[in-house]
Protein backbone atom coordinates (compact mmCIF):
# COMPACT_ATOMS: atom_id res chain seq x y z
CA UNK A 1 0.00 0.00 0.00
CA UNK A 2 1.37 3.23 -0.52
CA UNK A 3 1.63 6.08 1.40
CA UNK A 4 -1.31 7.88 0.69
CA UNK A 5 -3.40 4.89 0.91
CA UNK A 6 -2.09 4.38 4.39
CA UNK A 7 -2.43 8.11 5.15
CA UNK A 8 -6.08 7.94 3.66
CA UNK A 9 -7.20 4.60 5.92
CA UNK A 10 -5.74 6.25 9.33
CA UNK A 11 -7.33 9.40 8.36
CA UNK A 12 -10.82 7.57 7.45
CA UNK A 13 -10.45 5.14 10.58
CA UNK A 14 -10.10 7.95 12.94
CA UNK A 15 -12.60 9.96 11.46
CA UNK A 16 -14.92 7.00 11.50
CA UNK A 17 -14.78 6.98 15.31
CA UNK A 18 -15.14 10.51 15.95
CA UNK A 19 -18.62 10.23 14.01
CA UNK A 20 -19.65 6.99 15.64
CA UNK A 21 -18.54 8.84 19.06
CA UNK A 22 -20.73 12.64 18.04
CA UNK A 23 -23.48 9.57 16.93
CA UNK A 24 -23.51 7.98 20.17
CA UNK A 25 -23.67 11.30 22.12
CA UNK A 26 -26.61 12.74 20.33
CA UNK A 27 -28.07 9.52 20.71
CA UNK A 28 -27.67 10.04 24.93
CA UNK A 29 -28.64 13.52 24.26
CA UNK A 30 -31.67 12.84 22.54
CA UNK A 31 -32.53 10.30 24.48
CA UNK A 32 -32.14 12.85 27.87
CA UNK A 33 -34.57 15.19 25.84
CA UNK A 34 -37.53 12.59 25.45
CA UNK A 35 -37.01 11.26 28.75
CA UNK A 36 -37.65 14.95 30.22
CA UNK A 37 -40.19 15.99 27.72
CA UNK A 38 -41.74 12.89 28.76
CA UNK A 39 -41.35 13.74 32.21
CA UNK A 40 -42.48 17.46 31.61
CA UNK A 41 -45.51 16.47 30.23
CA UNK A 42 -46.60 13.57 32.70
CA UNK A 43 -44.84 13.42 36.18
CA UNK A 44 -44.77 17.23 36.64
CA UNK A 45 -48.16 18.32 35.06
CA UNK A 46 -49.70 15.33 37.16
CA UNK A 47 -48.20 16.82 40.21
CA UNK A 48 -49.22 20.60 39.24
CA UNK A 49 -53.12 18.98 39.17
CA UNK A 50 -52.29 17.21 42.62
CA UNK A 51 -50.97 20.04 44.08
CA UNK A 52 -54.09 22.32 42.83
CA UNK A 53 -56.29 19.86 44.01
CA UNK A 54 -54.71 19.72 47.78
CA UNK A 55 -54.84 23.71 47.98
CA UNK A 56 -58.33 23.83 46.62
CA UNK A 57 -59.31 21.40 49.29
CA UNK A 58 -57.58 23.75 51.84
CA UNK A 59 -59.84 26.39 50.46
CA UNK A 60 -63.19 24.48 50.79
CA UNK A 61 -62.22 23.29 54.84
CA UNK A 62 -61.81 26.93 55.27
CA UNK A 63 -64.22 28.51 53.52
CA UNK A 64 -67.23 25.76 55.33
CA UNK A 65 -65.78 26.68 58.76
CA UNK A 66 -66.30 30.82 57.63
CA UNK A 67 -69.89 29.09 57.09
CA UNK A 68 -70.48 27.65 59.80
CA UNK A 69 -69.23 30.89 61.93
CA UNK A 70 -70.00 33.57 59.80
CA UNK A 71 -72.61 32.21 57.06
CA UNK A 72 -72.78 35.48 54.14
CA UNK A 73 -71.70 33.41 50.80
CA UNK A 74 -68.91 31.24 52.38
CA UNK A 75 -71.01 28.39 50.84
CA UNK A 76 -70.76 29.55 47.10
CA UNK A 77 -66.94 29.67 47.70
CA UNK A 78 -66.93 26.10 49.40
CA UNK A 79 -68.59 24.90 46.05
CA UNK A 80 -66.16 27.16 44.14
CA UNK A 81 -63.44 25.61 45.65
CA UNK A 82 -64.83 21.71 45.07
CA UNK A 83 -65.36 22.66 41.41
CA UNK A 84 -62.22 23.61 41.40
CA UNK A 85 -60.89 20.26 42.61
CA UNK A 86 -63.15 18.76 39.91
CA UNK A 87 -60.86 20.61 37.63
CA UNK A 88 -57.82 19.40 38.64
CA UNK A 89 -59.20 15.78 38.81
CA UNK A 90 -60.57 16.21 34.87
CA UNK A 91 -57.01 17.60 34.28
CA UNK A 92 -55.24 14.27 35.67
CA UNK A 93 -57.07 12.35 33.87
CA UNK A 94 -57.55 13.58 30.60
CA UNK A 95 -53.94 14.89 29.86
CA UNK A 96 -52.00 12.73 31.36
CA UNK A 97 -51.83 9.16 29.71
CA UNK A 98 -53.06 5.58 30.94
CA UNK A 99 -53.35 5.50 34.57
CA UNK A 100 -52.71 2.56 36.94
CA UNK A 101 -55.23 1.07 39.14
CA UNK A 102 -54.29 3.28 42.42
CA UNK A 103 -54.53 6.29 40.44
CA UNK A 104 -58.44 5.37 38.98
CA UNK A 105 -58.88 4.14 42.83
CA UNK A 106 -58.25 7.67 44.10
CA UNK A 107 -59.64 9.61 41.51
CA UNK A 108 -62.84 7.62 42.15
CA UNK A 109 -62.87 8.60 45.65
CA UNK A 110 -62.25 12.43 44.75
CA UNK A 111 -65.57 12.21 42.75
CA UNK A 112 -67.51 10.43 45.82
CA UNK A 113 -65.48 12.68 48.47
CA UNK A 114 -66.96 15.93 46.58
CA UNK A 115 -70.66 14.48 46.39
CA UNK A 116 -70.53 13.85 50.01
CA UNK A 117 -68.45 16.88 50.80
CA UNK A 118 -71.39 19.01 49.04
CA UNK A 119 -73.89 16.86 50.47
CA UNK A 120 -72.46 18.13 54.13
CA UNK A 121 -72.48 22.48 52.98
CA UNK A 122 -76.11 21.40 52.12
CA UNK A 123 -77.41 19.65 55.47
CA UNK A 124 -75.00 22.79 57.08
CA UNK A 125 -77.17 24.90 55.32
CA UNK A 126 -80.53 23.22 56.75
CA UNK A 127 -79.53 22.91 60.15
CA UNK A 128 -78.19 26.54 59.51
CA UNK A 129 -81.15 27.84 58.77
CA UNK A 130 -83.27 25.74 61.11
CA UNK A 131 -80.94 27.04 64.18
CA UNK A 132 -78.51 24.20 65.11
CA UNK A 133 -75.68 25.37 66.70
CA UNK A 134 -72.35 25.01 65.57
CA UNK A 135 -71.28 22.44 67.52
CA UNK A 136 -74.30 20.36 66.50
CA UNK A 137 -73.80 21.56 62.73
CA UNK A 138 -70.29 20.30 63.27
CA UNK A 139 -70.67 16.73 65.03
CA UNK A 140 -73.49 16.15 62.08
CA UNK A 141 -70.72 16.92 59.58
CA UNK A 142 -67.51 16.01 60.72
CA UNK A 143 -64.68 14.41 59.14
CA UNK A 144 -66.69 14.86 55.48
CA UNK A 145 -63.67 15.99 53.86
CA UNK A 146 -61.58 12.88 54.80
CA UNK A 147 -62.30 10.95 51.70
CA UNK A 148 -60.96 14.17 49.45
CA UNK A 149 -57.95 14.16 51.69
CA UNK A 150 -56.92 10.51 51.36
CA UNK A 151 -57.31 10.50 47.84
CA UNK A 152 -55.09 13.56 47.49
CA UNK A 153 -52.69 12.60 49.24
CA UNK A 154 -52.45 9.23 47.55
CA UNK A 155 -51.84 10.59 44.25
CA UNK A 156 -49.57 12.99 45.58
CA UNK A 157 -47.56 9.85 46.83
CA UNK A 158 -48.36 8.46 43.33
CA UNK A 159 -46.99 11.48 41.56
CA UNK A 160 -43.76 11.54 43.60
CA UNK A 161 -42.66 7.87 42.91
CA UNK A 162 -43.07 8.85 39.78
CA UNK A 163 -40.94 11.46 40.21
CA UNK A 164 -38.56 9.31 41.41
CA UNK A 165 -38.24 7.04 39.55
CA UNK A 166 -38.42 9.20 36.00
CA UNK A 167 -35.52 11.22 38.12
CA UNK A 168 -33.53 7.73 38.43
CA UNK A 169 -34.19 6.54 35.32
CA UNK A 170 -32.84 10.31 33.91
CA UNK A 171 -29.97 10.31 35.79
CA UNK A 172 -29.39 6.13 34.14
CA UNK A 173 -29.46 7.52 30.86
CA UNK A 174 -26.78 10.50 31.58
CA UNK A 175 -24.44 8.48 33.38
CA UNK A 176 -24.58 5.44 30.79
CA UNK A 177 -24.46 7.76 28.14
CA UNK A 178 -21.17 9.79 29.49
CA UNK A 179 -19.68 6.54 30.45
CA UNK A 180 -20.01 5.01 26.90
CA UNK A 181 -19.15 8.13 25.74
CA UNK A 182 -15.69 8.17 27.33
CA UNK A 183 -14.97 4.64 26.73
CA UNK A 184 -15.73 5.49 22.61
CA UNK A 185 -13.41 8.54 23.07
CA UNK A 186 -10.37 6.84 24.83
CA UNK A 187 -10.90 4.17 21.54
CA UNK A 188 -11.13 7.15 19.41
CA UNK A 189 -7.40 8.55 20.64
CA UNK A 190 -6.06 4.92 21.60
CA UNK A 191 -6.55 3.61 17.65
CA UNK A 192 -5.20 7.01 16.46
CA UNK A 193 -2.02 7.45 18.26
CA UNK A 194 -1.81 3.91 17.14
CA UNK A 195 -1.97 4.30 13.65
CA UNK A 196 0.06 7.70 13.92
CA UNK A 197 2.46 5.84 15.04
CA UNK A 198 2.53 2.90 12.67
CA UNK A 199 2.18 5.15 9.52
CA UNK A 200 5.25 7.14 10.67
CA UNK A 201 7.27 4.39 11.62
CA UNK A 202 6.22 2.50 7.96
CA UNK A 203 7.42 5.93 6.66
CA UNK A 204 10.54 7.11 8.60
CA UNK A 205 11.75 4.18 8.99
CA UNK A 206 12.96 3.46 5.11
CA UNK A 207 13.56 7.33 4.54
CA UNK A 208 16.14 6.48 6.82
CA UNK A 209 17.41 3.64 5.76
CA UNK A 210 17.25 5.15 2.22
CA UNK A 211 19.25 8.67 3.62
CA UNK A 212 21.39 6.31 5.23
CA UNK A 213 22.65 4.76 1.49
CA UNK A 214 22.83 7.66 -0.09
CA UNK A 215 25.23 9.02 2.00
CA UNK A 216 27.27 6.03 1.87
CA UNK A 217 27.23 6.08 -1.90
CA UNK A 218 28.38 9.75 -1.54
CA UNK A 219 31.31 8.65 0.36
CA UNK A 220 32.55 6.55 -2.49
CA UNK A 221 31.05 3.16 -0.46
CA UNK A 222 29.55 0.89 -3.06
CA UNK A 223 29.24 -1.94 -1.51
CA UNK A 224 25.82 -1.94 0.67
CA UNK A 225 23.69 -4.16 0.03
CA UNK A 226 20.14 -2.57 -0.50
CA UNK A 227 16.98 -4.80 0.13
CA UNK A 228 13.71 -3.50 -1.50
CA UNK A 229 10.73 -4.72 1.06
CA UNK A 230 8.10 -2.45 -0.38
CA UNK A 231 6.31 -1.34 -3.65
CA UNK A 232 5.64 2.12 -1.86
CA UNK A 233 7.32 5.68 -2.86
CA UNK A 234 10.07 4.44 -0.35
CA UNK A 235 10.19 1.29 -1.73
CA UNK A 236 10.43 2.79 -5.21
CA UNK A 237 13.32 5.36 -3.59
CA UNK A 238 15.36 2.56 -2.47
CA UNK A 239 15.01 0.87 -5.76
CA UNK A 240 16.10 3.53 -7.53
CA UNK A 241 19.21 3.89 -4.91
CA UNK A 242 19.65 0.08 -5.60
CA UNK A 243 19.59 0.69 -9.22
CA UNK A 244 22.02 3.64 -9.01
CA UNK A 245 24.46 1.85 -6.62
CA UNK A 246 25.08 -0.99 -8.96
CA UNK A 247 25.08 1.28 -11.93
CA UNK A 248 28.22 2.82 -10.16
CA UNK A 249 29.66 -0.20 -8.93
CA UNK A 250 29.45 -1.44 -12.59
CA UNK A 251 31.12 1.94 -13.95
CA UNK A 252 33.59 1.58 -11.33
CA UNK A 253 34.62 -1.85 -11.62
CA UNK A 254 34.25 -0.98 -15.97
CA UNK A 255 36.66 1.77 -15.00
CA UNK A 256 38.77 -0.69 -12.44
CA UNK A 257 39.26 -3.23 -15.28
CA UNK A 258 40.35 -0.98 -17.86
CA UNK A 259 42.86 0.92 -15.71
CA UNK A 260 44.39 -2.46 -14.91
CA UNK A 261 44.26 -3.18 -18.14
CA UNK A 262 46.50 -0.05 -19.12
CA UNK A 263 48.71 -0.34 -16.32
CA UNK A 264 49.95 -4.08 -17.74
CA UNK A 265 49.99 -2.87 -21.49
CA UNK A 266 52.36 0.42 -19.88
CA UNK A 267 54.25 -2.48 -17.65
CA UNK A 268 54.61 -4.31 -20.87
CA UNK A 269 55.81 -1.58 -22.61
CA UNK A 270 58.51 -0.72 -20.14
CA UNK A 271 59.88 -4.22 -20.50
CA UNK A 272 60.30 -3.77 -24.07
CA UNK A 273 57.79 -6.45 -25.26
Amino acid sequence: INIGKRLAIAFGTTTLLTLVLLFVSFQTIDKLTDQWEQFHAVSLEKNAAVSKGVASLGDAIHHFKNYLLRGQDYDQKFMGDLAAIDRAAASYVNNHGDMNERERSALQSIREGADTYRAAIGKAVEMKTSGASIEEIDKAIKGADKQIGKALEELLAITQEETSTTADTISGTAIGGKQTVVAIGIVVVIIGVLFAWLTAVSITRPLQEAVGLASAVARGDLTQHIEVKSSDEVGKLLQALKDMNDSLAGIVGDVRGTTEAITTASQEIAQGN
